[in-house]
């Protein structure tokens, strides 16, 4: 039975080997590995977060230098 993905694997499970010749092999049904992965879910939670601090600095700065209803700045 495939259980899916724990969270201490959301960055093992993805491995970008494209040559079978140097594929390990191992047992479907206790572990997934993605042998054509690119970007792994760890990598993807921490893009998001990193765009989300981003943003959110983004946010505060305009929010400061433009002017408001009354073309007022802060």
């Amino acid at each position: 039975m495939l259980i899916g993905l724990r969270w201490d694997q959301r960055s093992s499970y993805c491995l970008n080997i494209p040559n079978t010749k140097d594929q390990f092999s191992y047992n479907p049904s206790q572990m997934y590995v993605n042998f054509s992965c690119v970007m792994s879910l760890d990598l993807i939670y921490k893009i998001y977060i990193i765009l989300w601090v981003g943003y959110f600095v983004l946010a505060i700065y305009f929010d400061n230098i433009l002017p408001n209803e009354f073309n007022v700045r802060r």
